[in-house]
């Protein structure tokens, strides 16, 4: 790969938006802004391109053990979270060293408050605040494909009815043409008879 294509790979990966015209320019600042869409465009379409960002993307997964199962798993639990599980049989609430690593994952702040007795700080929590389990199970209903998109169409369709067959209107001519059609449409194919004796020859 050339040098310049891997700095593109580079400057694309690091882009937040991950903007291939925006990379590109960096590249080569002296190209417009429609000239860098196309070439950002043709680049990322080669083979050795979009193997270079495969590659580094594997290698920052493994990394940052961000990875496309540890989303989802993060996901599961907080769809799936129980809320007992943030207190103890009598009804206090736990401290956060007290929790499971589901339950833990679950919590989006939480309030304390302290209590000194002598030399000793006891620190309990007083309030949690946990994220949003509704928004959670709609991301996995999504995941799972539970939910099929519906298109509602409303409004009135009009359509044209059929004209009305009316015999008084047709000529003489057209009524012996539709007479002889209509004979002809009731009478047996010509030909012989099942069981029926040959012609004498």
């Amino acid at each position: 790969m050339l040098p310049r294509h891997q700095q593109f790979v580079d400057e694309y990966l690091a882009d937040p938006d991950l903007n291939a015209t925006r990379a590109y320019r960096k590249v080569y600042p002296t190209v417009g802004e429609n000239a860098s869409r196309r070439n950002a465009s043709r680049l990322l379409s080669r083979a050795d391109v979009q193997a270079a960002i495969a590659e580094r993307r594997k290698a920052r997964s493994l990394s940052t053990q961000i990875t496309a199962e540890r989303v989802l798993l993060e996901i599961a639990r907080l769809a799936l979270a129980d809320h007992r599980k943030l207190y103890h049989p009598d009804g206090r609430l736990k401290a956060v060293h007290e929790l499971d690593d589901d339950t833990a994952a679950t919590i989006a702040s939480s309030e304390v408050e302290e209590e000194s007795s002598g030399t000793q700080t006891v620190v309990r929590i007083k309030k949690i605040k946990q994220w949003d389990k509704r928004e959670a199970l709609n991301m996995l209903g999504k995941h799972l494909g539970l939910f099929l998109e519906r298109l509602k169409l409303e409004g009135e369709v009009k359509t044209t009815p059929p004209p009305q067959f009316n015999p008084a209107l047709l000529a003489d001519e057209q009524l012996r043409q539709l007479r002889g059609l209509l004979a002809a449409a009731v009478q047996p194919p010509a030909g012989p008879v099942a069981g029926a004796a040959p012609p004498a020859g």
